[in-house]
């Protein structure tokens, strides 16, 4: 028997090709919301210093352990107040005693460290920079609007001049509206 005619459809046996999951919420289009965030979020622009040098704080709290090196690694702003920090160490020892190797790979650590921790303070800086806080946008299910407030607002956007009536269903298919943002947009339809 001929496998490559009886599994036509199928990629290969063992792996069946997927199905497209049907929560999943298609963005391709570069008209949606999804890019005006990323690009309004993607163009601030910040200026940060970054600090490095030994960490005796460390050093002295581990004192116990030979050929240790500790290496603090801060991140201010223009103003010198700090945004974060983050803290990496190395141990000199016979299976380690390449000292730039050593050193470079705690300074790396420490400048990892203080990344990892400017990003849970880049939002609370984001927020400072704008006078008013965006709703947020919300991706549960439960929470879009229905197909069928969907298909009944495109219906009523139908019965609307041509001008508005684009609109309406740009932004109605563009959107991910929620179901109460849905019934709000139906009942500005039905009182036009």
């Amino acid at each position: 028997m001929n496998t490559t005619t009886f599994n036509r459809n199928v990629i290969s046996p063992f792996q069946p090709q997927m199905k497209q999951p049907s929560n999943v919420i298609d963005i391709r289009d570069r008209n949606h919301p999804v890019h005006d965030e990323i690009r309004k979020l993607c163009s601030a622009k910040y200026s940060i210093q970054v600090n490095f040098e030994e960490d005796t704080a460390t050093l002295s709290s581990f004192s116990h352990i030979p050929g240790l090196i500790s290496i603090l690694c801060k991140f201010t702003n223009p103003d010198g107040q700090i945004i974060a920090y983050g803290r990496s160490c190395a141990v000199f020892s016979r299976m380690n005693r390449y000292m730039e190797r050593t050193i470079s790979g705690a300074i790396n650590g420490a400048f990892l460290s203080a990344s990892n921790n400017a990003i849970k303070i880049f939002e609370a800086l984001r927020m400072n920079e704008s006078e008013q806080v965006d709703k947020p946008v919300q991706y549960e299910e439960a929470d879009l609007a229905t197909p069928k407030q969907k298909s009944y607002l495109l219906t009523l956007a139908e019965k609307l001049p041509s001008s508005e009536k684009e609109r309406w269903q740009r932004e109605i298919n563009n959107s991910l509206l929620t179901r109460l943002e849905a019934s709000d947009k139906i009942s500005t339809l039905l009182n036009k």
